[in-house]
């Protein structure tokens, strides 16, 4: 049979035990939220980028096929490939 000091010693280490499984408990809830909050934002950051790379390059290349530098590019460049193909035909 165990004393009354032992009883209460018992029920006070239970009681602490209690607490602190509440605890570290309640502190690894908040890791994860943290964490998720954390991981949610920069996957919608790290989207955000990509989908601003994405939309800058083709909106670069959208420009540029508009506003050509140089107006005879385009056919200075369709003459050289005709001419190239041309004489890779000849030298056949």
């Amino acid at each position: 049979m165990l004393s009354e000091f032992q009883i209460n010693r018992v029920w006070e280490n239970m009681l602490a035990a209690e607490t602190r499984s509440l605890y570290f408990g309640d502190l690894a809830s908040r890791y994860t939220r943290k964490k998720q909050w954390i991981t949610g934002l920069s996957f919608f950051l790290s989207f955000g980028a990509a989908a601003s790379f994405i939309g800058k390059a083709f909106f670069r290349a959208k420009r540029n096929r508009r506003k050509s530098p140089w107006p005879m590019r385009r056919t200075i460049r369709n003459y050289w490939a005709s001419s190239k193909s041309a004489y890779l035909a000849c030298t056949i």
